[in-house]
This record gives structure tokens, C-alpha cells and sequence, in this order.
């Protein structure tokens, strides 16, 4: 659990910002989210930073030729950079906006669905842009079945390994159940998704 709290979210409005993914659009779900220091100790003059800490994100891609991708989105929310902090803030304002949820504790946005769009920049084609909208009830159907993963309790003596293990568990390809399989629509029937959010079939 991370609490934000402690992050003033009043007047802030939503932004786009890069993303490593290519331009198009992408289903994706919150599998995770965590508080986490950065790197970076020393100022450029080689004065010692206080403790910076960003929340980490954790999107997984659900239909397409990137299904099973994580992205990681990092916002810097607790940082001696306003403009940092302030860009942070406004991604953060579009994610909550897209999924419905404002809350002081990122535990309450796992699980949740949004439509992650990635733009070029019209002056520059190389600079990406991303924007979070809802995601269509249609779109998010077909993946009903695969449960969220479970929220992490705190731990302050959680050891590295389990944490790396953690991670690596979003990486794992979702495996409907038996009783899922079943309900899935027959073969040959249409399907109200687009053609990039379509599941992969063997």
C-alpha cells in the first residue's frame, strides 16, 4: 500500500507525457503499485539531495501484438523538483480520471481497466505523447475472468528476493480457468473489440 495522503491533487489537471510503447492504442490494467526511492543523491553542484521517492505504476497490456507487455509508469510525486512534481501530479489526475477512482491509498486503483493511447507529437513525430481515457465495457469483457493480482501487505522487512519475485509474477501470461473457457463466445462469432485489442488465439 502507498499512501497519498499526503499529495495535494486540488486545481490539477491532466497531462500527457512520454512512453516507451509505439503509437496506437492499448487495453491495459493496474497490476501494481509502489512507493520508491530514486537514484539520485547529488545535485549537479554536488549537493547532497534530500530523499526523493516516486510511485511506481505498474500497467499491464491485455489484447494486440503487445499483450502480456508491463509498462512501468514512474511519477515523481515526492520530489525537490516542483515542475517534477507538478507533471507527476497531472499524470496521475488523467490515470485517476480514466479509471474513476481519486483515493488516498493506490491499493484502491489495482485492478483497474483504462485505455492507454500513444500519440506523436506533431512537431516532432519522434517525441510520444500518452493519454489515459476509460475503457469501453466491451473491450474489458473478454478479460473478466483473469483476477487482479492481490494488493501487497506492508511489509517493512519484506526481504529483496520476495520483491523481485513480485515483479516477476506480472510478467506470468494469464491462464483462464476451466469453467472460463467455457463461457468464452463461440468460434466465429464477432467480436465487438477493434482489431489491436483482440485476444491472441493459438
Amino acid at each position: 500500500m502507498t499512501d497519498l495522503s499526503d499529495v495535494n491533487m486540488e486545481g490539477v489537471k491532466p497531462m500527457s507525457e512520454i512512453q516507451d510503447l509505439g503509437v496506437g492504442q492499448y487495453l491495459v490494467r493496474i497490476e501494481d503499485t509502489d512507493k520508491k526511492e530514486t537514484k539520485d543523491k547529488y545535485s549537479e553542484n554536488g549537493e547532497k539531495l534530500p530523499p526523493n521517492h516516486y510511485l511506481q505504476i505498474a500497467l499491464k497490456v491485455y489484447g494486440g501484438p503487445d499483450e502480456g507487455r508491463v509498462e512501468f509508469v514512474r511519477l515523481n510525486l515526492w520530489n525537490s523538483n516542483p515542475t517534477a512534481v507538478n507533471m507527476a501530479k497531472s499524470e496521475l489526475k488523467s490515470i485517476q480520471d480514466a479509471i474513476g477512482v481519486v483515493t488516498a491509498n493506490s491499493d484502491h486503483m489495482h485492478g483497474k481497466w483504462l485505455v492507454l493511447e500513444i500519440k506523436a507529437g506533431t512537431k516532432d513525430a519522434t517525441k510520444l505523447y500518452k493519454h489515459y481515457q476509460a475503457a469501453p465495457e466491451g473491450m474489458v469483457k473478454e478479460f473478466a475472468h483473469i483476477q487482479p493480482v492481490p494488493a501487497k501487505a506492508p511489509s517493512p522487512a519484506a526481504t529483496v528476493s520476495s520483491a523481485k519475485a513480485a515483479t516477476n509474477s506480472l510478467y506470468a501470461d494469464p491462464k483462464p480457468p476451466a469453467s472460463a473457457a467455457a463461457a468464452a463466445p463461440a468460434a466465429g462469432s464477432p467480436s465487438a473489440l477493434p482489431a489491436w485489442a483482440q485476444k491472441k488465439t493459438a
